[in-house]
């Protein structure tokens, strides 16, 4: 239903103990009456054990036991939910919320009235206590009971529920907006008040059933914030808002499809490039939209605005970038003209598209422009305008500018260009830049290095790991990954003081399993979120991968949450007959709460083999492990 991490749901559910179940006992088997001593019966010992702990002094054993008895046999229901229903009434949620789902394991009714009672309560995280009561339910048989509880009159903080939903995302969430935005008065304004804040890609299922429906602004709104994520490419969907009767949001249509590369709105732009039009900043839109569906047939509503001298700066960029993108071969002579006028931003603008319009023509032209002197704007056009073309030729040029120049900005502009060239001959040039006190500087240094991907800058790259700015450490430790991360093991280890969560993510999506050393030394860090970052990785690696951590966690982690956590994914991912072996082996261990999640593992496992051992652990002296062991015997 969700995107809980895993580790956060193991200590929760270690923190509630685990699962008791109870099954009926037959007093005869093959038709023969049993002459054994009832109380002697393991199963017997069980349920017996689970209705004494529902009284039990640790309101996380009260919880297991309370949740197990709605685990028993049909016939014995009678006898347990007087037990369960009374446990709706203690004092600690999780034991309340224990019964709840007791109530649902027999099937009572009286599970619904509670359900709803624990949605009211504004003390309860609707995201993390309440949702998740409903997923044995299926997100199709809880939304109506959602939807009535939601629709009582004076429902306190129904706000609550859809930042729930939100949260949740996937089938629950676009099921709860379907059902949300059907509704009348001020509960459905506030399901379609919130529809474009919705996280993409899960809320495009929405859009497509409810868009057309919804008021103009609303309507614009969806559109800004689908033009706006990269997580959707395919938005086919907003292409019959173009023929919208509003203005605002036909427009708004046109400029996302254009910005997917898809023209099904291109008249709209080009005729917001009107000379009727005075509204530049529509204009400008529609020129930075139409830059991604670039046509010669755009040349003639073009032609105005290179034309005239009045045309803002703005608008002007805009133009030629799309000019560039056609490499229009007419466009060299104007471009030379503006570089040879008296209009300094017009020589800008032209110097950062000269380089994609003639290519390496333009370099003598472009190597004096970023010489020191000239006004700055077209000495920073011309830097880029070298970056788009990345030319060898351009490097002592570079290098020369660089070791004069003082403002910031053209450095990091040089600096992007030697990134772009990417030949072991720019490390030299770059090397000096780090040692800069500018930090954005720094950085750029750092990035262009890492482009290079060259060894001569390992050195300067492991200097800038002992940097004030996280940007620069950053950088510096993902060019030097970028190498070859086990090569480079040993300067991973003296970054893991700084290293973040973040940064685990990053670097173990780009290298994959070369990157596991790597993780096992950052699961072993003092820092808790590191050692989670680390954890947390691991999702990028095959699952054999996986499950051999998780497992080696589980036995020689030297922390309990480590281990409880390493135990239940192990379990999750070994095959069953290893899942068994580890589970049993690590239940002799002296921790009461590794004993409990082993047990608990031997019962979902179906370890018939581990009878013995669950009997011995039901007369063990620990309650919560008596519970523990009485619902892993059980469930056999």
């Amino acid at each position: 239903m969700s995107r809980r991490s895993m580790s956060s749901n193991v200590v929760a559910g270690i923190a509630a103990v685990v699962v008791v179940a109870a099954l009926s006992v037959t007093a005869e088997a093959k038709g023969k009456k049993s002459t054994a001593d009832p109380s002697s019966d393991p199963a017997v010992k069980a349920l017996m054990q689970l209705k004494s702990s529902v009284k039990s002094g640790d309101f996380a054993t009260r919880a297991a036991a309370v949740e197990g008895l709605g685990l028993v046999s049909r016939k014995q229901k009678k006898e347990v939910l007087p037990l369960i229903k009374e446990a709706l009434k203690d004092a600690q949620w999780q034991v309340r919320r224990a019964a709840i789902k007791g109530l649902l394991s027999l099937g009572d009714k009286s599970w619904q009235s509670a359900i709803a009672a624990a949605m009211a309560l504004r003390g309860l995280d609707p995201y993390r206590e309440v949702l998740p009561l409903l997923e044995p339910l299926g997100v199709k048989r809880a939304m109506p009971l959602i939807k009535r509880v939601l629709t009582t009159p004076k429902f306190d903080g129904p706000e609550r529920y859809l930042a729930a939903f939100k949260r949740t995302g996937g089938d629950w969430m676009v099921r709860a907006w379907l059902m949300g935005t059907g509704l009348k008065g001020g509960l459905g304004d506030m399901f379609r008040n919130d529809l474009a804040t919705l996280p993409l890609p899960a809320a495009a299922e929405v859009y497509k059933k409810v868009l057309k429906k919804q008021t103009p602004a609303i309507q614009a709104a969806i559109v800004k914030h689908v033009a706006r994520s990269k997580a959707l490419e395919d938005i086919k969907f907003v292409a019959k808002l173009v023929k919208s009767k509003a203005p605002e949001v036909a427009f708004a249509a046109a400029l996302a499809l254009a910005h997917r590369k898809d023209a099904s709105g291109k008249a709209l732009l080009v005729a917001a490039l009107s000379e009727d039009n005075t509204d530049d900043k529509k204009k400008l839109l529609a020129l930075e939209a139409l830059r991604n569906i670039p046509s010669t047939s755009l040349y003639a509503a073009l032609k105005p605005y290179t034309r005239s001298a009045k045309t803002p700066i703005s608008i002007l960029q805009a133009v030629l970038e799309i000019h560039a993108a056609l490499k229009n071969p007419k466009l060299g002579l104007w471009l030379n003209k503006q570089l040879n006028g008296t209009n300094v931003e017009r020589r800008a603008v032209a110097a950062t598209v000269l380089g994609r319009v003639q290519g390496k023509a333009a370099l003598p032209t472009l190597h004096k422009l970023i010489r020191a002197g000239g006004h700055f704007a077209t000495r920073l056009g011309a830097a880029k305008s070298i970056a788009d073309l990345a030319p060898k030729e351009s490097l002592e040029v570079i290098r020369q500018v660089l070791f004069t120049e003082q403002d910031p900005r053209m450095k990091i502009a040089l600096l992007n260009a030697l990134g772009r060239i990417r030949t072991p001959e720019c490390v030299p040039i770059i090397r000096s830049e780090i040692a800069q006190d500018d930090p954005n500087v720094k950085a750029a240094a750092v990035r262009a290095m890492g482009a290079i991907r060259h060894e001569s800058a390992v050195p300067d790259l492991k200097m800038a790991f002992g940097d004030r700015s996280k940007k620069v450490r950053r950088g510096a430790l993902v060019a030097i990954m970028s190498l070859g991360p086990q090569r480079y093991l040993s300067y991973f280890k003296s970054a893991l003081n700084w290293v973040t969560p973040e940064l685990l993510d990053t670097l173990t999506a780009a290298h994959g399993a070369q990157f596991l050393p790597h993780l096992k030394l950052a699961m072993a860090s003092s820092k808790a979120e590191v050692r989670d970052g680390a954890f947390a990785a691991l999702r990028h690696l095959d699952k054999k991968t996986r499950a051999a951590v998780a497992k080696s966690l589980a036995v020689t982690s030297k922390r309990r949450n480590q281990r409880l956590t390493g135990l239940a994914v192990a379990v999750e991912l070994l095959p069953k007959a290893e899942a068994i072996e580890l589970a049993s082996t690590l239940s002799n261990e002296k921790d009461k709460l590794i004993v409990v999640a082993c047990l608990d593992a031997l019962g979902r496992l179906g370890a018939k083999g581990a009878r013995a051992l669950l009997a011995t652990s039901i007369d063990a002296e620990s309650e919560s492990v008596r519970v523990a062991a009485a619902v892993a015997l059980l469930k056999l």
